[in-house]
């Protein structure tokens, strides 16, 4: 075998490597195309011919041991579960000849019989040899898989013709005697797969069931409470946020916190005309009023001007302290309730406190709504001191 330069010998590896990848019809494609001669150690009667064939069976062994890799850890379907087949828990020989037995007689007899068997041996005294008859007791599972198979068995005995089941697992039986090794090398490598899944699976449980157990729960802190009022059962809420939403506009808010407001450009100051200075007119000289004598502006009077100042009841307007609003003072109440139910009013009651305050108020809506309501009430009832004052101030002049 004659060894080809080191240019033709990167493309020989290269086109084996193509070659086991696509197939033997790219090979013939490569030949069919070949006009350059290029690829001409691909004919059996060029010298290189032979290298061509000993890399392209060397980078075929790898990959036949990559596919037998995958076919050997590819997982198995679960074979079928065997009848007769007990795993045995901790249970000791004496224990487990007394559940056999116990299992055996009530297979042979009717299931009536386990009542009886246990209130028989409870007047003996000796109960708790057949605890497992209750379906509390760990070995009552054993209990009920061996009388499973005791009556399967007494049903083959006794009705060898109306028992299908046992027919079809016969069949089923004498069709696979052939592959028997077979099945048993699948079941043996089945478990070993899923040895160690249900390995993790009760390593896992076992750490919540820890973690679940370490935590206090009777150590609690009540952080809020919520009352819900006539208002709340008839009232439409929002749509519910989903976490992408919160997370988005939790985001959004910070940004908005973050956010620097740019300065305008200034424009390029224009020198100020300078101002004529004008002369200033002489004051006219008003003549003196006499001591004692109040002058009033001309069209006015006292009860014109205790109208102007008066305004009915209905139409006074308070100004909200939240939205700095004018709002009718009947409707009040009714601004305050909404406003405070305001979903974004959390948010930005959090982002006020944030920028004007070191600390969070710990109040509540209604308690905020109250507060608010109050100092309301004593600034109308300061301002009415007030014009009151003013009125008797002026009565009295």
């Amino acid at each position: 075998m004659s060894i080809p330069p080191i240019q033709l010998r990167d493309t020989i590896e290269k086109t084996a490597g193509y070659v086991l990848k696509n197939g033997s019809s790219f090979e013939e494609r490569l030949i069919k195309n070949d006009k350059d001669g290029k690829f001409s150690f691909l004919k059996p009667g060029n010298e290189y011919h032979e290298y061509y064939k000993a890399q392209l069976s060397k980078t075929e062994a790898p990959a036949k041991e990559a596919e037998e890799e995958k076919v050997e850890t590819q997982p198995l379907a679960k074979p079928r579960d065997l009848q007769f087949l007990t795993e045995l828990p901790p249970i000791s020989a004496f224990d487990l000849e007394v559940v056999k037995l116990t299992a055996l007689y009530v297979a042979c007899n009717s299931q009536r019989h386990i009542d009886s068997l246990y209130r028989y041996m409870e007047q003996r005294g000796n109960r708790s040899q057949f605890a497992f008859l209750r379906r509390s007791h760990s070995l009552h599972a054993l209990f009920t898989r061996l009388l499973k198979q005791y009556q399967t068995v007494i049903n083959v005995v006794e009705n060898p013709d109306k028992n299908t089941q046992s027919k079809e697992l016969h069949e089923k039986i004498m069709s696979e005697n052939n592959n028997l090794f077979q099945n048993a090398y699948d079941r043996a490598v089945y478990e070993q797969q899923h040895k160690i899944e249900r390995k993790t699976e009760e390593t896992e449980k076992k750490n919540k069931q820890l973690h679940y157990a370490s935590i206090d729960w009777q150590n609690f802190t009540l952080v809020a409470k919520v009352n819900f009022d006539a208002v709340d059962e008839v009232s439409e809420l929002p749509i519910p946020l989903s976490r992408d939403d919160i997370v988005y506009r939790s985001l959004q808010a910070k940004s908005k916190e973050i956010e620097i407001p740019t300065a305008k450009p200034e424009a390029p100051q224009q020198p100020e005309p300078e101002a004529k200075q004008e002369p200033e007119p002489e004051a006219k000289q008003q003549p003196k009023v006499p001591k004692g004598m109040k002058i009033k502006a001309a069209g006015e009077s006292r009860l014109k001007r205790k109208n102007k100042e008066f305004t009915p009841r209905s139409q006074r307007t308070i100004k909200c302290p939240i939205t700095g609003k004018q709002i009718p003072e009947q409707d009040f109440d009714t601004h305050l309730r909404v406003l405070l139910r305001d979903p974004r009013y959390e948010e930005q009651k959090s982002n006020f406190m944030k920028k004007n305050f070191t600390y969070e108020s710990n109040l509540t809506t209604d308690q905020v709504y109250e507060n608010i309501k109050r100092l309301v009430k004593k600034r109308n009832l300061s301002e009415e001191e007030e014009e009151e004052s003013q009125r008797k101030r002026i009565d009295v002049k």
